[in-house]
């Protein structure tokens, strides 16, 4: 039997946005960094019940490990400076993601009362009109939900789960 080819057209979808959180530049790259297994939403997760995990270095792994030690890399790493900017790079495929390469970049600044974290997230490959709508949601909630959540109970006295 002959190989079967198919040739698809590739798209590109750029979300961004911001989040204005409650809390000193400097906190909120920490807890990014350092915390970031006890804030990002179980909801993102290719295996139920896993923890992110993320190596803050140039190369650096994000990465999922699953309970029964299942792992899925996110991205990797391109740049990491200090309390400004996180460049990543990874690729994602089936089960878990249509075929496709992304390109997400976190920016810290101080927005003179805290600190606005800006996202832009590039998809490039299989997408279709209904991806926007999905990153922007996915985004939206890990971010408020999970990081904002996290940080402002954290510095405020309250317990970051309530």
């Amino acid at each position: 039997m002959p190989p079967e080819t198919e040739i698809r057209p590739a798209n590109t979808v750029c979300v961004m946005l911001c989040i204005d959180i409650d809390a000193p530049v400097k906190t909120v790259w920490k807890c990014f960094l350092e915390d970031i297994g006890e804030w990002w939403s179980l909801a993102n997760f290719a295996a139920t019940g896993g923890t992110m995990h993320l190596e803050p270095r140039a190369g650096g792994r994000l990465y999922e490990v699953g309970p029964n030690g299942h792992e899925l890399l996110w991205a990797h790493l391109i740049e990491l400076l200090p309390e400004q900017r996180l460049f990543f790079h990874g690729a994602m495929g089936a089960p878990y993601a249509p075929a496709c390469i992304t390109l997400y970049q976190f920016n810290f600044e101080s927005n003179g009362k805290g600190t606005r974290v800006s996202i832009r997230d590039e998809l490039i490959g299989n997408v279709d009109a209904k991806t926007p709508k999905s990153m922007t949601d996915g985004w939206t909630l890990l971010m408020e939900q999970g990081l904002k959540k996290f940080v402002e109970s954290r510095t405020h006295g309250a317990s970051p789960r309530a």
